[in-house]
């Protein structure tokens, strides 16, 4: 089969010298993968950020309504505007105010929304419908 060390040492050579370029393969099968899963962390971290976002601006809004700062449903809309105008999004914001004739309905309810098409960063697939919803209620003070 082998005739001395040579002949091992000639194989061996060949085996080494086949193997080039198999990083750059594997990697051009791994690398498409592999940018599908950061982009997805950095789409799905955006989304919760701008939840989280939603939520604070809903509840500062509830809690302004509650103390009497604002009264109305367009000055609630400014202040979302003010709090989320960084995002670039068309937020839409419902109050639902206490009744008066009900003595035992005394909490104001925010509601602030937008369109999960619009807040994600980018949707080549187009999975990202429907709304992306943040509410908050404070007891009027």
């Amino acid at each position: 089969m082998f005739r001395d060390a040579r002949d091992i040492s000639g194989l061996l050579q060949q085996f080494r010298r086949s193997q080039e370029g198999v990083a750059a393969v594997e990697f051009a099968f791994v690398a498409p993968i592999l940018i599908l899963i950061v982009a997805g962390i950095i789409q799905f971290g955006a989304v919760f950020f701008l939840q989280g976002n939603m939520g604070n601006a809903a509840r500062e809004i509830s809690r302004s309504l509650a103390v009497g700062a604002i009264g109305t449903q367009t000055e609630a809309e400014a202040l979302a505007d003010s709090r989320l105008t960084n995002w670039g999004i068309d937020f839409d914001v419902a109050v639902q105010f206490p009744d008066p004739s009900d003595p035992n309905d005394t909490d104001y309810t925010v509601t602030v929304s937008a369109p999960l098409s619009e807040a994600a960063i980018f949707d080549i697939l187009g999975v990202f419908e429907g709304t992306l919803t943040a509410t908050a209620s404070m007891r009027k003070e």
